[in-house]
């Protein structure tokens, strides 16, 4: 990864990634500056700014489109076939940093962008649906892909007809191993459903009228878990209607359009307010620096301006056009439910709530929009559509990336969540309709709460087995005698809780986490200004694009290099430590972890490339060499040690923190030489894995455990499963028996995939005992028992 054309290479595909991320911001600014400058605010809000919402994400969806054709390359592209069933499953490979690794990954993150764009006016819209197809994915009719769901190698995809994708769900069709990516199809078969979280890899095929349950996954050349699958069609609600271009009518000729319109009026307001402070701030004889200046802070006014103008335009809309959310109705795929999920998911809904996450302002915000929330909450930005079906207790704490789904549109009618005072909901956590955490109970990270399940008082859960929740142990409470906690702990928890209920304390903490977000929010607006400068103030006959380009990625270079300096100069060093809320160290956390999402594009623009292993040794974390890092989260990089040629793919968490109770406890993550982790995979803070060691997609190793060497593990908590990976991925990528035919019928006997395949050609070779069983086995449908092998 390191040779001098591969980083050139890198580079190249990194500085492009960044360009379609950023360069937008300072265009549609130039844009709407000359548009106020000649016809008004009007006009720049109400015509120039729908314009380019819609003009931005087309060109980039023109781009990611030229991408999958023309860079993807044959080794991908051609790896479906199209000769024979067997022939489609077969793996391709492709050696990591050469050519056509780049021009792989800059379609990855073409595409990726692209589909951010897109999705903000037409998720789950036919419209979307025609985005993948044009970008290579083999979509029927009917198909659904909602908000956030994620695809990679669209040429290996395949979605059958009626499929639906729920959000935040991550298909891909490629694993790494030995240094490769290697390449197999990603089949959904008709009416098949992913639950939000779930994910899918390569050689995986979904069975049609089978949903995977939340949080659950399968790939790289693992079978399905049965007990993974759900009936698609054993709702007890009534089917949803068909979906086809009459019935999204309404969502292209009112929705889309209303869309535009709360843009439009956010803007406007951010104009008129940015147009008065111009008049007040900018006298006449300004120039140079001081002009620039003013101008940056006029920028940043508008922004904030526009965010906050945008959420009162969802409250509003929220009330009087959305109307509430209730208990039992059959609402799933109306209208208004798509509207109002377009409008949460949007980037200025974003805007608006993101940097005052910690904060009592996040908590009112969410109460505007319905939620029944208590008072001194944790709070976080947690994904939801259903508002008014959600209740939270006092002094709650949340974590990152929290699903709650009120409605899951498969297993019944609607029903509230209730989160009572005390509770912990932490990272990666989807609670479904009608679950309760009690009082002071934890959910770990990748918990699943599955419909109407109780999550007992005192308890700490994790992960899924078998379709619910695992209870690891219980903690109690401090307050009322029954802890079993350690005394050193119970001391933590307590002055915790003492701090959190200081007014002063609880408020002082607010207004420094706003401040925090305020302070950071000029570099962002800086980066995008300087560009913007520079084309204007340069000599157009001076090659002024070429300066502009050469300043976009100076500023971004700076802005990267102004949050490695304040780790080590404002944040320090992170250690193996436990520490209260509201301490020196917290605050320092809470303080970095405001940093890094300001530099968020550029972290995600050079995932996949020598830049991020560059990123983290600066950080301060240890790096071997040669590691492929694509990644969800990471933050304590002190505490963060890889080894030479480690592999983490898309979602994968490397923080070295946890949270229980208003503690925060850091401890170390060693994943060593040649470690591979799936997509969404977890190794929590205290665990390390071996050399050559294997977290299967979707896994959670928990605190203080350790994959061996050569160990392959899976699951929510993770154990081991195989010592022989490869003669696995042979069966299931190679074999003419579909991957799931062989997942069931493993299941059923008892027996590992390659003991059934050996039974299977024992029958193929007329052996009597062989068929004899198989023969029994294909009975046992005809008796109304087809696709049940605990039955069978």
């Amino acid at each position: 990864s390191t040779a001098p054309l591969a980083v050139v290479g890198q580079l190249c595909v990194a500085l492009g990634a960044l360009a379609c991320a950023d360069l937008g911001a300072p265009l549609a600014a130039l844009v709407l500056v000359r548009a106020y400058l000649a016809r008004g605010p009007a006009f720049a809000a109400c015509v120039a700014t729908p314009l380019l919402s819609l003009g931005f994400p087309l060109a980039l969806a023109a781009l990611a489109v030229a991408a999958n054709r023309c860079l993807l390359p044959t080794a991908v592209a051609k790896a479906a076939g199209t000769k024979q069933q067997r022939k489609q499953r077969r793996r391709r490979t492709l050696p990591l940093w050469g050519r056509k690794y780049l021009c792989w990954l800059a379609a990855k993150h073409a595409t990726r962008i692209a589909a951010a764009a897109v999705e903000s006016l037409f998720g789950a819209t036919p419209v979307y649906s025609a985005f993948w197809r044009l970008c290579g994915a083999r979509v029927g009719r009917g198909v659904v892909i909602e908000s956030g769901a994620e695809i990679t190698d669209p040429s290996l995809v395949v979605l059958g007809n009626d499929v639906r994708v729920g959000t935040h769900c991550h298909l891909a069709a490629h694993f790494v191993e030995d240094g490769e990516l290697v390449f197999a199809q990603t089949v959904l078969e008709k009416q098949s459903r992913m639950l939000p979280r779930s994910s899918l890899g390569a050689g995986v095929v979904l069975p049609a009228a089978k949903a995977l349950a939340p949080l659950a996954a399968a790939g790289g050349g693992a079978l399905l878990d049965p007990e993974d699958l759900l009936d698609a069609t054993s709702s007890s609600r009534p089917k949803r209607r068909r979906s086809s271009s009459t019935s999204y009518a309404e969502h292209f000729a009112l929705g889309v359009p209303f869309v535009l319109a709360c843009e439009a009026a956010a803007a406007y307001a951010a104009i008129v307010l940015a147009a008065g402070a111009r008049r007040c701030l900018v006298a006449d004889d300004d120039a140079g620096a001081v002009l620039w200046l003013k101008l940056a802070a006029l920028a940043w006014l508008f922004r904030l301006a526009e965010a906050e103008a945008f959420f009162a335009v969802c409250v509003v809309v929220k009330r009087v056009v959305v109307g509430s959310f209730a208990a039992g109705r059959e609402e799933h795929d109306s209208f208004r439910r798509w509207l109002w999920d377009r409008l949460v998911h949007h980037s200025n809904f974003e805007a608006a709530t993101a940097p005052y996450v910690n904060t009592e302002l996040l908590a009112h915000k969410f109460r505007a929009l319905g939620a029944t929330i208590g008072e001194r909450v944790n709070m976080d930005c947690f994904d939801c559509v259903e508002f008014d079906l959600v209740e939270i207790g006092d002094e709650v704490v949340f974590g990152s990336s929290v699903v709650l789904l009120p409605d899951d549109g498969l297993t019944g009618p609607s029903k509230p969540i209730r989160i009572l005072a005390g509770a912990n909901v932490l990272d990666h956590s989807v609670l479904c309709p009608g679950v309760v955490v009690r009082e002071h109970a934890v959910t770990g990270s990748c918990t699943l709460g599955p419909r109407d399940h109780v999550f007992e008082r005192g308890t700490i859960s994790t992960g899924c087995v078998r379709g619910a929740p695992v209870t690891l142990k219980f903690q109690g409470d401090v307050e009322d005698g029954t802890s079993r906690l350690p005394d050193a702990e119970k001391r933590r928890v307590l002055e915790a809780l003492r701090r959190h209920r200081d007014p002063a304390t609880f408020y002082g903490f607010n207004a420094f986490c706003v401040v925090a977000a305020a302070a950071l929010e000029p570099l962002d607006v800086l980066r995008g200004l300087l560009p913007l400068a520079v084309y204007l103030g340069a000599d157009p006959a001076s090659g002024r694009t070429a300066a502009a380009l050469a300043a976009f990625v100076g500023a971004e270079a700076a802005a990267v290099a102004a949050v490695v300096a304040a780790k080590h100069l404002l944040v320090g060093t992170f250690t193996e430590e436990d520490t209260e809320y509201y301490s020196e160290t917290h605050l320092r956390w809470v303080f970095f972890m405001s940093c890094l999402s300001s530099i968020d594009n550029c972290l995600d623009a050079a995932q996949g490339t020598c830049l991020a292993p560059a990123f983290f040794r600066a950080m301060g974390a240890t790096v071997g060499a040669d590691c492929l890092l694509f990644y969800g989260a990471a933050v304590e990089f002190d505490l963060l040690s890889l080894g030479d040629y480690v592999s983490t793919r898309d979602g994968c968490d490397l923080t070295c923190h946890t949270v229980e109770n208003m503690v925060v406890k850091f401890a170390p993550v060693a994943i060593a030489d040649g470690c591979a982790m799936g997509a969404n995979a977890i190794c929590m803070p205290g665990a390390s894995m071996e050399r050559r060691a294997t977290l299967l997609e979707g896994s959670q190793v928990l605190k203080g455990e350790t994959v061996g060497a050569r160990e392959v593990w899976r699951g929510l908590p993770a154990a081991r499963v195989s010592d022989d990976l490869r003669k696995d991925r042979d069966l299931v990528l190679e074999e003419e028996t579909s991957g799931w035919d062989l997942a069931r019928l493993a299941a059923v006997l008892g027996l590992g995939p390659a003991q059934t395949l050996d039974l299977l050609r024992a029958a193929d070779r007329d052996d009597p005992a062989a068929k004899r069983l198989l023969d029994r086995l294909a009975r046992l449908p005809r008796r109304g028992r087809a696709d049940r092998p605990k039955a069978l």
